[in-house]
């Protein structure tokens, strides 16, 4: 191989990287709504609305038998001086005479 080719060669592999690099660089992040069952307070995403029944709560959409995910805001008895806090999880609830109560069978159980 001669010198011209091998430097045009080494032109072409350049050329290639900059277009993949500006290719990967410019492209569009790919991104999905959340789930709706799913509460998270910290985003202020509770499609199944919010309630304060001495707690904040932060509810998820229903499922078809009416149980929903819930998620609490308040003071962590482990960690009192971090002020209110969102739980750090979710939990199957169902409402009873217009309160969050837990449900036994889970969530979307029928």
């Amino acid at each position: 191989m001669t010198l011209v080719k091998a430097m045009n060669l080494g032109r072409i592999v350049l050329a290639g990287g900059v277009a993949v690099s500006a290719a990967l660089m410019f492209a569009p992040l790919a991104g999905a709504d959340p789930d709706p069952h799913i509460p998270n307070g910290a985003a202020g995403w509770c499609p199944g609305g919010q309630q304060n029944q001495g707690r904040q709560y932060c509810l998820g959409a229903p499922f078809p038998d009416g149980t929903f995910l819930v998620q609490g805001f308040g003071i962590v008895a482990s960690q009192p001086f971090r002020g209110p806090q969102w739980d750090a999880s979710s939990w199957c609830a169902s409402m009873v005479n217009g309160r969050i109560q837990g449900t036994p069978a889970g969530c979307g159980q029928g």
